[in-house]
């Protein structure tokens, strides 16, 4: 986590305000248990042991920064599948980091330091899986905008995206005009958007417009996240998206038609 991160947790005094505290834990659960698209794997169904994810936790926030990375393995070598830890596992545990903190059984500082702990075991255990290699891949940009606290669904999109072949670009804490400046500097095939909090949907379809102006080349814009369930048919079509969905395999389905279409134009 950043400090600027940090900061915007933070009341007058340096202490999290019980608002931002409600709505970063807030963040916390629903992100973490429903990532930026909610990920569907057949590769295992694990049933989540509470145990784990409370060890997991403790490990998060422990005084020695080695016990993240020395359970994690403990768990792989004792069989834990590592998309298991991936998409179950560290999710469940962000989740609980919330929960501890709402309930003033964390300190602000332990649930940070546990978050970012959270997102460097992802990054770890991303980097031993094999990437597909791709004769056309494409220049994804996965993004949360502004206001929107949340990184570890955004990291699991991510790097799902890269394990299938594609470049990806992650934004996540950035300002409106940063994340205008990068999009113009590249040419993205497509553009994936977390929403997870509510009061963050009114400024969604300026935002989307803001995103597809600053793109040199006509871009599949794809929404998705908690924010958005309740939302109707009608509603959905009104925020500016050529995809509005949770569901991964439904933008697998729509990335796979964009690639044979640069396939065929290459």
């Amino acid at each position: 986590m950043t400090d600027a991160y940090i900061a915007k947790g933070l009341g007058s005094e340096g202490v999290p305000s019980q608002l931002s505290r409600s709505v970063a834990s807030d963040a916390l659960h629903n992100v973490a248990s429903k990532p930026l698209f909610r990920i569907t794997t057949a590769q295992h169904n694990s049933k989540i042991d509470p145990a784990v994810v409370q060890q997991l936790c403790r490990a998060s926030h422990d005084a020695d920064e080695r016990q993240m990375n020395a359970y994690v393995s403990e768990l792989l070598k004792q069989g834990v599948p590592r998309m298991a830890l991936i998409e179950d596992y560290i999710p469940a545990t962000a989740r609980d980091l919330g929960d501890q903190w709402l309930a003033d059984h964390l300190s602000f500082v332990q649930v940070s330091i546990g978050a970012a702990r959270l997102q460097a075991a992802l990054r770890g255990l991303y980097a031993a899986l094999p990437r597909q290699v791709l004769d056309v891949g494409l220049q994804l940009a996965v993004i949360t905008p502004p206001d929107e606290q949340h990184t570890i669904g955004t990291i699991i999109v991510g790097n799902t995206l890269r394990l299938a072949g594609h470049t990806v670009w992650l934004a996540t804490g950035f300002h409106d005009y940063e994340i205008v400046e990068r999009l113009a500097r590249r040419d993205f095939d497509a553009i994936l958007v977390s929403i997870a909090q509510e009061r963050n949907l009114a400024k969604l379809p300026l935002f989307l417009e803001r995103v597809r102006a600053a793109c040199h080349q006509p871009v599949s814009l794809y929404v998705g996240g908690c924010a958005l369930e309740r939302l109707s048919t009608a509603e959905r079509s009104t925020l500016g998206a050529d995809l509005v969905t949770s569901d991964m395999e439904q933008v697998t389905r729509h990335l796979a038609a964009t690639t044979e279409m640069k396939k065929q134009k290459t």
